[in-house]
C-alpha cells in the first residue's frame, strides 16, 4: 500500500503533454457530478483506493457502490486485490487518470480530504504494517496545502507534529529492516514538520544525522549535530545529547584524520555510562557497538567482541532489531579483520545471513565476509562469487559507502590468491568513490592495500608503487604497507619505531602463537598474506 502511494506521489514529476492533459480532462468532464466526485475521492488515497475510504470521504452519497461499478464499465478503474481486510479495492486504469481526477480538486478540498482519510485509516486499519508512513504522508499533504492557502489556525498547526511523529516512526521501522532509501526519504520530512525545540524534533534531527553519516555527507551532518546539541542543552535533554555524542564521535573518527581512537573510545564510554544511568538500553547498545568498532580498529579484537556481545544483550532488551542488525553487521566485518579461524568464521557468517532475511544490508555484508573466508580456505571461485553478489546488492540498495568499503575484503582475497592486478583494480574503483567524500576510515586501509598491490606488481609498476607508499606515509593510514616494504630491497626499510608498533599490533591482533618477532617475516611473504588484516 505504501509502495502504491509512493508511486502515485512520484507521478507529479512526469511531464505530461498538454494535449494528453486536455484529453483526460475532457473525458472526466463527461462524467456526471456524482461519478466524478467518487473518482476524485478515490484519487486522494492513491492509484489503488478502497471502497470504505470513498464512503468515508463522501458520506452524503448513498449510491457509491453503483457509481464504482459504472466507473469500472467506463474503463476508468478496475477491481484490485484489497489491502484492507473486509474491504473492496480498485485501481485507476492509468496513473494519469488518477492524477487528472486529483488535480481537479481545489487545494482546500484536497487538504480536508487528506486529513479525513488519515483519520479514517487510523480507525479502520490500526494493524496495517505501513500505517505510520501512509498516515504521515496524508497528514503531511493536508498541512502543506493549508500552509499554501494562508494563515494557519490551531487545527491546521496540529497536523504538523502528528505527521512528523508518524513519519519518524516509519523511518525507525525502515531503519530496523535496513531499508536505507526509505529512511533517507522519511527522516528529512519529519525534521521539516516537527516543531523546533520539541523532543520529536530532536529525535528527528538525531535520525537525520545518522542518515547523513551513512551517506558520508559530513558537512551537513555536522550542521545537524550542531543544532541538535544546542536544542538538547537548552531543554536539558541528556538522552538526546549523549546519543548525539555517539554520532559525532563516529563522524569524527571516520572523517577527521587527526582524530585519536583512544580518545574517542574514552568519550564513547563516558556517553555509554550516562545512557546506562538513564536506563536507555537502545542507547547503551548503540554505544557498545561503537566501542566494539573502535577496539577492533585498535587491534583489541577480544575486547571489541565482548563489547558487541554486551551491545546485543541491551539491543534485545530494548527490542531494537535495528541495533541488533547493526551490531551483527560489524561482527560480520570482524570475521574478516579479526583472528577467527576461517571455518568458524564461515559458520558464524551463515548464522548472520540466516538471521538477516528481510534485512538486505546485513545479509549483503555477511555474504561478502563469508566470500573472503571461503577464498582464504581455498574455495576461491566460490568466495569471489559471494563477494560479487554481496557488493552488487549493497550498490543496488544505495549503500555506496559500504559497497566501496567492502572493496578491501575483495582485494584481500585477490592479494591472497596472487592476483595483485585484480586487487588494484577493485581498490582503485573504491578509492575513486571514497576520495569524493571526507571519509578517512575505509580510505586508510584502501590506500594501504593499494600500496601492497602496487608493490606486488613491481618492478613494472615502480612509480605507482612509490606513489601509493608515499600516500600511506603522508596520511599515516596503514602500517600494513610497512610490512610489505620490508621485503622490497629497492625501498628504504621503515624506521624501528614503525616496525615495533607494527609488530605489537600484529601480535595482539592476530594472537600469533609464536614470538612477536615471527610476525613480520610471516606477514611479509605471499603465503603469509592470509593473515594480513587492516590497520587504520
Amino acid at each position: 500500500m505504501a509502495r502504491c502511494l509512493r508511486e502515485g506521489n512520484g507521478s507529479a514529476e512526469i511531464a505530461v503533454p498538454p494535449t494528453i492533459q486536455a484529453l483526460l480532462a475532457s473525458r472526466l468532464d463527461q462524467l456526471d457530478e456524482a461519478e466524478r466526485s467518487v473518482l476524485e475521492r478515490g484519487a486522494v488515497e492513491g492509484q489503488v483506493f478502497h471502497r470504505g475510504a470513498v464512503l468515508a470521504l463522501a458520506p452524503e452519497d448513498e449510491q457509491v457502490d453503483g457509481r464504482l461499478m459504472t466507473l469500472v464499465r467506463k474503463d476508468l478503474v478496475r477491481p484490485e486485490q484489497s489491502l484492507l481486510a473486509g474491504d473492496d479495492a480498485f485501481r485507476f486504469r492509468h496513473l494519469l487518470i488518477r492524477d487528472a481526477a486529483y488535480e481537479a480538486l481545489p487545494k482546500a478540498t484536497r487538504a480536508e480530504l487528506h486529513e479525513r482519510f488519515a483519520d479514517w485509516l487510523e480507525r479502520h486499519a490500526p494493524d496495517l504494517v505501513e500505517l505510520d508512513e501512509i498516515v504521515g504522508y496524508h497528514l503531511e499533504k493536508a498541512f502543506n496545502y493549508r500552509s499554501e492557502l494562508g494563515p494557519l489556525d490551531g487545527g491546521a498547526r496540529a497536523l504538523a507534529p502528528r505527521a512528523a511523529e508518524r513519519l519518524l516512526a516509519a523511518a525507525k521501522r525502515a531503519f530496523d529492516r535496513g531499508d536505507v532509501p526509505a529512511v533517507e526519504s522519511l527522516v528529512p520530512r519529519s525534521v521539516a514538520l516537527a516543531p523546533r525545540g520539541s523532543a520529536s524534533h530532536r529525535d528527528a534531527l538525531l535520525q537525520l544525522a545518522r542518515v547523513l553519516l551513512g551517506v558520508a555527507d559530513s558537512a551537513r551532518a555536522r550542521e545537524v549535530l550542531k543544532e541538535l546539541f544546542a536544542s538538547a542543552e537548552l531543554a536539558g535533554d541528556s538522552r538526546s545529547y549523549n546519543r548525539a555524542r555517539l554520532v559525532e564521535l563516529e563522524l569524527r573518527v571516520e572523517h577527521d584524520r587527526t582524530a585519536s581512537l583512544d580518545e574517542a573510545l574514552a568519550e564513547v564510554e563516558a556517553a555509554e555510562s550516562e545512557l546506562a544511568r538513564q536506563g536507555d538500553d537502545e542507547g547503551v547498545a548503540w554505544a557498545s557497538r561503537l566501542a566494539g568498532n573502535f577496539l577492533g580498529w585498535l587491534g583489541r579484537t577480544d575486547e571489541g567482541e565482548r563489547r558487541w556481545a554486551r551491545g546485543l544483550e541491551h539491543a534485545k532488551r530494548a527490542g531494537s532489531s535495528g541495533q541488533i542488525a547493526d551490531i551483527l553487521g560489524w561482527r560480520a566485518w570482524g570475521l574478516w579483520w579479526g583472528p577467527m579461524p576461517t571455518g568458524e568464521g564461515i559458520r558464524q557468517a551463515n548464522e548472520i545471513i540466516e538471521y538477516a532475511v528481510g534485512h538486505p544490508q546485513l545479509e549483503a555484508i555477511a555474504t561478502v565476509g563469508r566470500g573472503c573466508l571461503k577464498g582464504l580456505r581455498g574455495e576461491v571461485d566460490e568466495g569471489r562469487e559471494d563477494i560479487r553478489d554481496g557488493r552488487a546488492r549493497l550498490f543496488e540498495i544505495g549503500q555506496r559507502q559500504n559497497w566501496a568499503g567492502t572493496a578491501m575484503i575483495a582485494a584481500d582475497l585477490e592479494l591472497a590468491s596472487g592476483q595483485p592486478a585484480a586487487a588494484e583494480a577493485v581498490l582503485g574503483e573504491s578509492y575513486e568513490f571514497m576520495s569524493k567524500t571526507a571519509e578517512t576510515g575505509f580510505v586508510a586501509t584502501i590506500v594501504g592495500l593499494r600500496a601492497a598491490a602496487a608493490l606486488d606488481l613491481a618492478p613494472s609498476r615502480t612509480t605507482s608503487s612509490r606513489m601509493c607508499v608515499k600516500r600511506v606515509c603522508e596520511r599515516e593510514c596503514s602500517r600494513a604497507a610497512a610490512i610489505t616494504m620490508r621485503r622490497q630491497s629497492r625501498f628504504r626499510p621503515p624506521s624501528r619505531s614503525v616496525m615495533r608498533r607494527t609488530t605489537s599490533l600484529c601480535g595482539s591482533t592476530l594472537r600469533c602463537p609464536g614470538p612477536r618477532s615471527s610476525v613480520l617475516p610471516a606477514a611479509s611473504t605471499p603465503n603469509g598474506r592470509r593473515w594480513r588484516r587492516p590497520f587504520a
